[in-house]
């Protein structure tokens, strides 16, 4: 039991040193994400789904204007507007 706990904090430490902070605060941010996917998910989701298009938009600005180019800017633009438009929380 005691190797477990050891592995754990180990684990955690790696983590930590990964994401650039201690041990301490790494568990707390850990714990704040996971309490805040209650009542706001809806809201967040729309505005990474909104976040996600616009970063899209603008990738497609940066790719050469060819023929075959185009092709594929015009289907990833359609394609990655259109998740944020078929998105609707329902409100019950």
């Amino acid at each position: 039991m005691a190797a477990a706990a050891e592995s754990k904090v180990k684990r955690l430490k790696i983590k930590a040193r990964h994401n650039n902070c201690d041990e301490v605060s790494f568990r707390k941010a850990k714990r704040n994400k996971s309490k805040n996917l209650g009542t706001s998910m809806p809201e967040n989701l729309n505005e990474r789904l909104f976040n996600f298009a616009v970063k899209v938009l603008n990738f497609l600005k940066s790719l050469p204007r060819t023929p075959e180019m185009n092709v594929i800017r015009y289907q990833l633009a359609k394609c990655s507007t259109s998740s944020g438009a078929n998105y609707s929380p329902r409100q019950t």
